[in-house]
């Protein structure tokens, strides 16, 4: 019996006893690089060249590029083992949410496209604020905010808005409605009740969803939507967007 056992004691590990002996495996980072940097311009030539639709070309990417990779660094049967002994078995199960959520706002999003129910959205963005690009960002930013604070997931409100409204007629550039629509999303998963984030974290704390996404987050995002449009409307006045 040693001295730890004897006194009921664990041995105590520093932060330098543990990272001794680890050195950065400068090879593995090169290779994450390199693929992130394959994988863009690869997705991006693609959508240019033959005019495919960008989410088509990323949920094709994320399917095939992988294995691509992988057989192309000899390392084909590890991410066989992979996905058969730990996604199948851990990963998926456990995205069962996730997976409803997002097929059920594509088949909103896309119903209303067809259904031409879409076509109201625009409608009255137009008749609320015309085309004034300053008033359109806060249309759409704190709508969806809004939307997402009544318990509707912003992911909806954002897929809807990106399908229907046509951007050019507004005079703003793609990256101007990406940004807009990317930040709304964002914001709008941790103020909304129904989001995994919050509901992750109202769990945690023994508090409710709407206590933890309106009370706890509400002036954080009110503040970061209000210097989010601040800093789009000074960039393109400057003609940086």
């Amino acid at each position: 019996m040693n001295k730890y056992e004897y006194r009921g004691e664990l041995p105590v590990t520093t932060a330098v006893d543990a990272g001794e002996g680890k050195q950065v495996d400068h090879k593995k980072i090169i290779e994450l690089v390199l693929f992130m940097v394959i994988l863009i311009a690869s997705i991006s030539l693609i959508a240019v060249v033959w005019d495919v639709s960008t989410f088509t070309v990323v949920s094709f990417a994320a399917i095939i590029f992988p294995v691509i990779w992988m057989a192309i660094i000899k390392r084909l049967p590890m991410l066989a083992d992979e996905v058969k002994g730990n996604y199948y078995s851990y990963s998926l199960p456990h995205l069962n949410n996730e997976i409803v959520l997002f097929i059920g706002a594509g088949l909103l999003a896309g119903g209303i496209t067809y259904s031409k129910l879409g076509d109201y959205v625009p409608y009255i963005l137009q008749m609320l604020v015309g085309d004034n690009v300053l008033l359109f960002t806060i249309a759409v930013m704190f709508g969806t905010l809004f939307i997402s604070a009544l318990g509707v997931h912003p992911i909806i409100t954002t897929v809807i808005i990106g399908e229907t409204v046509n951007f050019a007629a507004y005079g703003i550039s793609p990256v101007y409605m990406a940004l807009l629509l990317g930040v709304s999303w964002t914001l709008g998963l941790i103020i909304s009740p129904v989001s995994a984030t919050i509901i992750s974290l109202a769990g945690l704390t023994d508090q409710s969803p709407v206590k933890v996404g309106l009370h706890w987050n509400g002036l954080y995002v009110l503040a970061s939507s209000v210097c989010f449009i601040a800093f789009v409307t000074i960039l393109r006045l400057l003609n940086l967007l």
